[in-house]
């Protein structure tokens, strides 16, 4: 029978996202969150984000695909919605923050604001509120419908409790 597991060693290596890669999408996250949190601050005050990094990044599960390309998903929480306003609402507001970030728009898609950066990634902004009086979980924001009961922390939490590294480069394999 054929030993295939340094093929497949090689394989995860070749998905790895390069450090300088990574270190571009770090700092355009951050620049991101500071361009968002100034906009709330100046525009929608009773609104304060909060943002926790979610997601295959997070999980230690992140690829690049063969055309270079990635991504991270930085998930935007309101602990609160003092005026009720609609996820769409919600959304629409943090696409109006992150526009002019970059050459492209930012895409407003179903469950994020996608930013598309030319350095061959893209940050998709979930918004999420968790009013911990309301509810045990966060709401993630979805166009055009209600909120959604998510909890990417809880979910990351579980992964990281249960994960080997055989299991993680599965996952990695499947997603590629």
């Amino acid at each position: 029978m054929a030993d295939c597991h340094n093929l497949f060693l090689e394989f995860d290596s070749e998905l790895n996202i390069l450090p300088s890669k990574k270190s571009k999408m770090i700092t355009s996250k951050d620049n991101l969150r500071d361009r968002i949190r100034d906009n709330f601050r100046e525009n929608h005050p009773e609104y304060t984000p909060e943002f926790f990094i979610q997601g295959s990044y997070k999980t230690g599960t992140s690829i690049r695909n063969k055309e270079d390309h990635c991504d991270l998903d930085d998930g935007i929480y309101f602990s609160s919605n003092p005026d009720d306003v609609s996820g769409c609402t919600l959304q629409e507001w943090v696409l109006k923050a992150v526009d002019g970030v970059t050459d492209t728009n930012p895409v407003h898609k179903r469950k994020c604001i996608r930013v598309n950066c030319q350095a061959g990634y893209n940050i998709d902004l979930p918004v999420m509120v968790f009013d911990k009086e309301k509810t045990d979980h966060p709401q993630l924001a979805v166009k055009d419908s209600d909120f959604k009961e998510d909890d990417p922390k809880e979910f990351i939490t579980y992964y990281k409790d249960h994960k080997t590294e055989q299991m993680s480069r599965m996952v990695k394999y499947l997603k590629s």
